[in-house]
């Protein structure tokens, strides 16, 4: 092979170490998605889809290609080659697209919020796995039934890389440069989508007003609807308000829940609202709401506004919703820049390799067709660091 035998020795040791890293933190990715119920959500899948096609490279094609390497021919039969190739064109394709898979689920729940989590199901997550993989083996069948240059006989055995430029362009397009463009498009809308809402959310503030007291006389108002809405009898006496019957449905009377500037609310009597039950939400909301915007009041310095617990907890809830897709949109950023320095570089050089032998050294080709494998391991550490619920789940299973 033409290695000296320290050199064999540390490769064979540090690769040895990278297998193990590939397949134990994507079995334990894996199994976390399975048994950990905070991590039952459909989007979870894409995820598992990822770690099953990282793991099983790590099984069924890098510990061969570590031989081919130190040996330095292969030592596995002609029929195993062909296998092993279009193995590893699939597994890592199903691994790229996967990748890309996930940043459009990031995507389509950032842009399409509330329709989007009403249909991604966990058929139609399956359905799109079940797609990506379709398509990957799209890209590695060809060479199984003839898309290949004739095997040029060796002293030695050889199982290299397929040389056909057709082929070359055609799997390097759909294994590497199609996924890759559409992570770098979606991630770059995602940015855009986000810059978008806080944008949104500045606007909506208008300067000068207390957040604590626009938000409250809202839960305040919704709590009280939220308690008329449960009322089911025929004639009904909620904080002086009354309700009469009118067709099919109900007429009710709602006092507005103003809070003071020291924290108190007030009943505005005068402020009352007529509404008929069957449409009460859609009405009452948009009147209380347009209120509350015309309603300037400037918060006094040094006085705190008290909220109900409700709406405490509530506000809690939005603020941990907010730090999970920020975290949830750092990890798709983090996993797309090490997809894309792991293998752009490899794909780069294969696709030059085709058309010009001599202009890539042969060690290069090997240092950047190793670091493309190393991808597989550097997904299960950036869940585990930077994803809490990975994180949690990943340490009740060591400890």
């Amino acid at each position: 092979s033409g290695y000296t035998w320290l050199h064999i020795i540390c490769s064979g040791i540090a690769v040895t170490l990278i297998i193990l890293l590939i397949v134990i933190g994507n079995f334990m990715v894996i199994w976390a998605i399975i048994t950990d119920r905070n991590l039952k959500g459909p989007q979870n899948l894409f995820i598992a889809s990822l770690a099953f096609a990282d793991m099983f490279l790590g099984i069924l094609v890098i510990p061969f290609s570590l031989a081919n390497e130190l040996m330095g021919y292969w030592y596995f039969g002609v029929i195993w080659c062909e296998l092993w190739k279009a193995v590893d064109v699939l597994l890592c394709t199903a691994s790229i697209s996967s990748l890309c898979l996930i940043s459009l689920d990031r995507y389509w729940s950032i842009t399409r919020a509330m329709s989007y989590s009403r249909q991604r199901t966990p058929k139609r997550a399956a359905l799109m796995i079940m797609i990506v993989w379709c398509v990957s083996a799209t890209v590695c069948i060809p060479p199984l039934i003839g898309w290949k240059q004739p095997v040029q006989h060796s002293v030695w055995p050889m199982c290299n890389l397929s040389d056909d430029i057709g082929y070359v362009f055609y799997s390097s397009i759909g294994s590497f440069y199609i996924p890759a463009f559409i992570m770098v498009f979606v991630y770059f809308k995602i940015w855009q989508a986000a810059k978008a809402r806080a944008r949104k959310t500045m606007n909506r503030k208008d300067p000068g007003i207390a957040d604590n007291d626009t938000e409250s006389s809202t839960e305040q108002t919704k709590a009280l609807l939220d308690h008329s809405a449960r009322d089911t009898t025929d004639t009904a006496d909620t904080d002086g308000g009354n309700s009469t019957e009118a067709g099919n449905g109900k007429l009710h009377k709602f006092q507005i829940v103003e809070p003071k500037q020291n924290g108190n609310p007030t009943v505005l009597d005068k402020d009352k609202v007529k509404v008929k039950r069957q449409g009460i939400l859609p009405g009452i909301t948009r009147h209380l709401f347009q209120k509350n915007r015309n309603k300037k009041k400037v918060n006094s310095g040094g006085s705190d506004s008290k909220t109900p617990d409700y709406m405490s907890a509530d506000k809690h809830k939005r603020k941990l919703a907010k730090a999970r897709e920020r975290r949830a949109t750092l990890v798709l950023g983090l996993v797309m820049a090490a997809f894309i320095l792991c293998w752009g570089p490899f794909f780069t050089m294969y696709l030059i390799s085709s058309f010009c032998k001599d202009c890539i050294g042969e060690m290069v080709f090997t240092v950047f067709f190793w670091i493309g494998y190393c991808n597989s391991a550097l997904n299960p550490l950036i869940y585990t660091v930077f994803n809490r619920d990975f994180k949690k789940a990943f340490q009740r299973m060591i400890c």
